[in-house]
């Protein structure tokens, strides 16, 4: 007995191709075997196509894809394709997050030490500096966008900007 067979409630199931699934009337499995398999097509047919026509011919599998029920974007079948070079069907097969199961936010003394960082930003060197004493925490442009969110709560500052354009000296 499978999973999907010991949960009779529709709304006990969390994973999006379980719903579809449930919807649809196939197994979870055959599900993503299927999206794998479409994955798969689309990358072959990224790789036979044309210097040159790559990128149109990947919108037009977006559409092909979205009209199958499979989400996907120009960028999403770049990135299956780098995959599928670097690692075969395996890589493009779809896998569970490294961070599963784990909060997605950050703890409380983070967000005080964002908090404390972006009263001392002003200038875009600053941001840098301050970045650098996170040691991993977080990205660059994560911290750049809750200092800019914290920033705006507080009232504390604006990035300057340029008022008028630099006149040429000739």
């Amino acid at each position: 007995m499978s999973n999907l067979d010991r949960c009779s409630d529709p709304g006990l199931t969390t994973s999006p191709h379980r719903r579809k699934a449930e919807l649809t009337g196939i197994s979870a499995q055959k599900r993503v075997f299927d999206d794998n398999l479409l994955k798969l097509r689309s990358v072959l047919i990224l790789l036979a196509a044309q210097h040159g026509s790559k990128t149109e011919t990947a919108r037009t599998l977006t559409t092909e894809l979205t009209a199958k029920g499979l989400k996907a974007s120009v960028r999403s079948i770049f990135r299956w394709r780098g995959r599928y070079l670097r690692s075969g069907f395996a890589g493009i097969a779809r896998r569970r997050r490294s961070d599963r199961g784990r909060p997605q936010g950050f703890g409380g003394e983070t967000l005080a030490l964002i908090v404390d960082a972006s009263t001392r930003v002003r200038r875009h060197g600053d941001l840098s500096r301050e970045f650098r004493n996170f040691q991993g925490l977080m990205s660059l442009e994560t911290f750049r966008t809750w200092v800019r969110r914290i920033q705006r709560q507080l009232r504390i500052v604006e990035m300057p900007r340029r008022e008028e354009p630099i006149a040429l000296l000739f």
